[in-house]
This record gives C-alpha cells, structure tokens and sequence, in this order.
C-alpha cells in the first residue's frame, strides 16, 4: 500500500523526467554520430558519450529535485497528513518506503538515459565498451547520492511547493563555489558526476582508478542527511 502510495505521488515527475532526459541525450549522441565519416577515431565516439553523460548529470540535478517533492512536509501545507499518519505504519516505516522509491527513481533517471545512449552510440558509432560505460555509471551515481540527499533533506524540513527545490538548487551552487578552486575541484559532486577526475581528452576513455576517498565521502555524507531528514520528520508536528 505505501510503496503504491509512494509511487502515485511520484509518478508523473519521475516519468516526464526520464522521458524528457532519455530523448535529449539519446537523440545528441545520434544528432553528433550521424554523417560522421569512417575515418574518424574511436575517440570521438567515446568523447561524444562523455559530453552526452554530462548533460545526463546536469539533468539529473534537476529531476531528482522534482522526484523528491512531496512526503509528509508537503501533505501538511495542503491539509493532508492527518490522513497518512492516520495509517498503522511509524513515520520510520512511511520514510523508509519513500526514501527506497525516490531512490530507484533517481537511479532510474541516470541509469535508463545511459542505457540509451550507450545502445545509440553502439548503433550510430563505433563505442562498444560495457567497462567504459560501467565507469561513467559508478560516477554518476557516486555524486547523485549527495544531491539526492540534499533535495530530501529540503523536501522534509522546508515547506512549500517551490522553496524546497529553491534551498536545494541553492546546496547546489554554494558546493560548485566551494570546490572551484585549484586542488579542490577533484572533490566536487558534480565534477566526479561529470567524470572529469578520470576523463583524458586525448582517447575519450576514463582513465585510472576509481576515486573511492570521493566516493566513500559522499555515501557517509548522503547517509547521514538521509538520517536527519528521518529525524526531522520523527520529531516535527503535524
């Protein structure tokens, strides 16, 4: 019943983002592939992948702040919660399925999009690497949690149908404007998002290892606003 719930409320947001990213990216990989002669490298194919998955991490940024809209901050400003608290589940148990749910949603949001573009590009091009498009996958992912994370936290702290999304986009550029300078970018969700720690020019391939001291701050940072916003929720009146 909850997971239903939680998946009527977000259906609409998460179905125009996916589609609207899907098409986007799917169509610049082809529009940037087609007419291209043999002659070109390999590494134009992979470098048209790589700027399409930016654009994927740029999107993304914006629909996980849509699928993240609602929850019980929201149903109080319209009137609403009294009815979902009025169901036998906790407020733990009520979060913990909307956490799950707009979490597969955001993966949903990144991965499809990839799968997409990857098949174009293997149809239009000359990209066939499945490790390659796995590295782009992690990355996306890594980041996204942060962002996922921070649009929760909003969504269950702030009221309002747009002042969420607005203190989260805001999350989004003071963390641009704090690693911006010189040693620092390397740290920035969004840079690792846009694989620009491992992307070389040169080839279009993701270069070395994974970035796991990135990768490990992000999850203990995601995990812990996720555990606030539980909090937050746990204590608020409705």
């Amino acid at each position: 019943m909850l997971w239903y719930k939680a998946w009527l409320e977000t259906r609409i947001r998460f179905l125009i983002c996916l589609i609207g990213i899907t098409v986007l990216s799917g169509y610049n990989v082809f529009r940037m592939n087609h007419g291209v002669t043999s002659q070109v490298n390999l590494a134009y194919y992979y470098s048209v992948l790589h700027n399409s998955g930016s654009q994927v991490a740029l999107m993304s940024l914006v629909a996980v702040n849509f699928i993240t809209l609602g929850g019980l901050v929201r149903e109080k400003a319209v009137g609403a919660a009294s009815f979902t608290l009025a169901l036998p589940f906790s407020r733990l148990h009520l979060m913990a399925v909307r956490i799950a749910v707009s979490l597969l949603e955001t993966l949903g949001v990144m991965i499809i999009p990839w799968v997409v573009m990857y098949l174009v590009g293997a149809a239009t091009g000359k990209v066939h690497s499945i490790p390659q498009a796995l590295f782009h996958l992690v990355l996306l992912a890594a980041g996204g949690l942060v962002y996922y994370a921070i649009a929760l936290l909003a969504s269950s702290i702030v009221e309002g149908e747009y002042v969420a999304p607005i203190v989260s986009f805001g999350a989004v550029f003071i963390i641009a404007g704090m690693f911006d300078g010189p040693g620092l970018r390397d740290f920035n969700p969004l840079y690792v998002m846009m694989a620009g720690t491992n992307y070389d020019a040169h080839t279009g391939l993701l270069r070395g290892a994974l970035p796991w001291r990135q990768m490990v701050a992000y999850a203990a940072l995601a995990l812990s606003l996720v555990v606030v916003s539980v909090k937050a929720i746990q204590k608020r009146e409705f």
